[in-house]
């Protein structure tokens, strides 16, 4: 099992990880945290974060970054999938103005023609 996760901890485009935190119980090495470090693809900032060894097991082993990282803020989530700093991720995801309107004439859509 050990060997198996060192393995697989050589990264991806978007991040690698770089150290791992470990604890000793009963004379067996226990991995508890991880540091990745993500580089942005818009800006190419390196972004550190440190990561829970078991989450991160989870998630390379098919559970979703939500089931794997339940507790781990949206923001940081996007980190580990995409890349995406934190500047970055707000100049994409947030909204400047408030869209009460959806800029969108209900007479124009095609399920409102008149004939």
């Amino acid at each position: 099992m050990q060997a198996d996760f060192n393995l697989r901890m050589e990264g991806n485009e978007v991040g690698v990880l770089l150290r791992q935190y470990t604890s000793h119980k009963g004379g067996i090495k226990m991995i508890k945290a991880l540091i990745w470090e993500a580089k942005c693809p818009f800006c190419r900032t390196k972004t550190e974060i440190k990561i829970s060894a078991k989450g991160y097991e989870n998630w390379i082993d098919g559970d979703s970054i939500q089931t794997a990282f339940p507790d781990m803020p949206a923001e940081d989530r996007e980190l580990l999938v995409s890349g995406i700093c934190y500047n970055c991720q707000e100049k994409i995801f947030t909204d400047d103005e408030e869209d009460d309107d959806d800029d969108r004439n209900d007479d124009d859509d095609c399920y409102n023609l008149r004939i």
